[in-house]
């Protein structure tokens, strides 16, 4: 019976190996909520394209002027800048390939820094920015704050046609649209 000891056992023989299954599961999680939240960011605070304001090459010249009483209006709410309120074409003026919107904007809250771009209804592969006149009546670039009112004009080189003129936020989005006739 001899002298021979088994030898020592130690607790710790019998742990499972250790995996780094938890830290790449924990990496890959991580990665995943932060693309996530990224991808959502980016969808909700992208700029759009900014609208051309130069003319179809195709568009047709427009040979008379015409003047029409519209008095459309629509309530608006811009969710980017918190403002609400009443926006009305009160008059529009086409002579040749420009338009002149007489329009009112009234704001119940928040403000509305006032921009606007244009389609014709037949072709809305080309859009029509706003032109700064520099007139005094001049609505391009305003601020309307809660409680005003303010009437003035709008000019679109464009040709003279069915058109829908859009409303649009200080980021450029459009916000509402109305119909103007040729």
């Amino acid at each position: 019976m001899g002298g021979h000891v088994p030898p020592a056992v130690a607790i710790d023989q019998f742990q499972p190996a250790s995996s780094r299954r938890p830290a790449i599961v924990t990496v890959v999680v991580l990665v995943a909520v932060a693309l996530t939240v990224w991808l959502g960011f980016r969808a909700t605070h992208q700029d759009p394209p900014i609208p051309s304001a130069a003319p179809s090459p195709t568009a047709p010249a427009a040979t008379h002027a015409a003047t029409s009483q519209n008095s459309d209006s629509i309530p608006f709410v811009n969710t980017f800048d918190n403002a609400q309120g009443v926006w009305t074409i009160d008059k529009v003026s086409w002579s040749g390939p420009r338009v002149v919107l007489t329009m009112t904007i009234s704001v119940s809250q928040g403000q509305q820094l006032l921009g606007f771009f244009a389609f014709t209804n037949n072709d809305t592969s080309q859009a029509y920015e706003a032109q700064p006149t520099g007139a005094p009546d001049d609505l391009v670039g305003r601020v309307v704050r809660a409680g005003q009112k303010i009437t003035g004009t709008v000019t679109f080189a464009m040709p003279d046609a069915e058109s829908t003129v859009f409303l649009v936020d200080s980021s450029g989005r459009q916000v509402t649209a109305l119909l103007i006739s040729a």
